[in-house]
């Protein structure tokens, strides 16, 4: 890293590139300045900020460079979502029942489940392990990271409701 960029710049920059909220020790890791003057940076960001279309969020769970929410409505046909409602359906389902039989999700969605437990593999969000003829469902490390979920499930093939019929 050239020591020549600023703090303020390595702040930013950090912000600009994570597509996730971030600690301020996260922050302070990453750019390689101090937790406090990465706090610092972040008021000061904000403060310029203040005649831009983004802010930086600061919440409980960290801090994100995000478009204000006054604008989003002006953008929000074009900002493409990162995964299509049904794919989203179907990882919800798994992670809500899981661990979950293949075969038993098929009845809720169809035969898509096919392609999106593929597709949610593929991302890293789904992991399964063969029994029999079908495939047991759970989500990853991955998953829990990118929704901010701590700890790992308890979860029982009892607990997954039987479809409607």
């Amino acid at each position: 890293m050239d020591k020549g960029v600023s703090d303020r710049k390595r702040v930013e920059a950090v912000l600009f590139a994570s597509d996730r909220a971030l600690t301020i020790k996260e922050i302070a890791r990453i750019s390689g300045v101090r937790e406090k003057t990465v706090k610092k940076m972040i008021e000061s960001l904000n403060r310029e900020y203040d005649k831009h279309a983004f802010e930086i969020s600061v919440t409980d769970k960290g801090c994100v460079l995000q478009l204000r929410d006054e604008l989003y409505p002006l953008v929000q046909d074009f900002v493409q979502p990162e995964m299509d409602e049904k794919l989203l359906q179907t990882l919800a389902l798994i992670a809500s029942n899981e661990p979950v039989r293949q075969a038993l999700l098929r009845e809720f969605v169809g035969d898509r489940v096919y392609d999106d437990v593929r597709e949610l593999c593929k991302r890293g969000l789904v992991k399964y392990k063969k029994e029999n003829n079908t495939k047991i469902l759970k989500t990853t490390a991955e998953f829990r990271k990118k929704f901010k979920m701590s700890g790992e499930r308890q979860a029982s093939e009892e607990s997954v409701p039987e479809p409607e019929r």
